[in-house]
């Protein structure tokens, strides 16, 4: 299965194509808003990579939340130290990619929760995680407002699956739910899955991750 190819037609929305309404509940994680990793990133080295991408894509999540609250005030700095931040982010990414990959490897893979709480424990970032029901929409979206990002494995077609992390979602007026995710192929989490269509049964897998104090 040649998984690590990208469809021409994909399930994701783009978030301009949403509808909008003053009355729509909208819920996104704290730093989350975040440039993430993709699997465009690595495709010199890796194939069917998308585990590994969601794995690292879980720390940088955690990382920059700790930073976060770490600086409660936003840090003025000049333009070099800006570009001398983004090489240590770039590399940052690189070293948790390379070393998720080390674990998992070429996919299909269709477990991630042991290697990735391993991952974030290395990296200092002690977590847990849950297994939640595919099919059970509200046990996803109270894990996201209590805080927790998801890592899903999602069905695109027969032989096309492929790992993405949620981070929030949208419930609209009209009833629709919109999951508001990190598709691993674009680096920031601006893509939507409509949780209310005929794409939700796609969902193969969820693991909901929370950082422990």
């Amino acid at each position: 299965m040649k998984l690590w190819r990208r469809p021409e037609k994909d399930p994701f929305i783009r978030q301009s194509a949403l509808p909008e309404d003053p009355e729509d509940f909208v819920y996104t994680l704290p730093g989350s808003d975040i440039r993430y990793a993709v699997t465009g990133d690595f495709m010199d080295r890796a194939r069917n990579h998308c585990a590994s991408v969601c794995t690292a894509n879980l720390v940088l999540y955690f990382k920059n939340q700790e930073e976060a609250q770490r600086n409660e005030k936003p840090l003025r700095r000049s333009r070099g130290e800006l570009e001398e931040l983004k090489r240590a982010r770039a590399l940052f990414r690189e070293s948790v990619f390379s070393s998720a990959y080390r674990v998992l490897g070429e996919g299909p893979v269709f477990r991630i929760r042991k290697p990735a709480l391993a991952e974030l424990h290395s990296r200092g970032l002690p977590c847990t995680a849950y297994r939640l029901s595919p099919g059970d929409k509200s046990a996803l979206l109270q894990a996201l407002h209590k805080g927790m990002p998801c890592a899903l494995l999602i069905r695109i077609s027969p032989f096309n699956w492929h790992w993405i992390l949620a981070v929030g979602y949208r419930h609209c007026e009209d009833g629709r739910t919109f999951l508001q995710v990190c598709d691993s192929w674009n680096p920031r989490a601006d893509r939507y899955l409509e949780l209310t269509g005929k794409f939700f049964p796609g969902i193969i897998r969820i693991i909901a991750f929370q950082r422990l104090v």
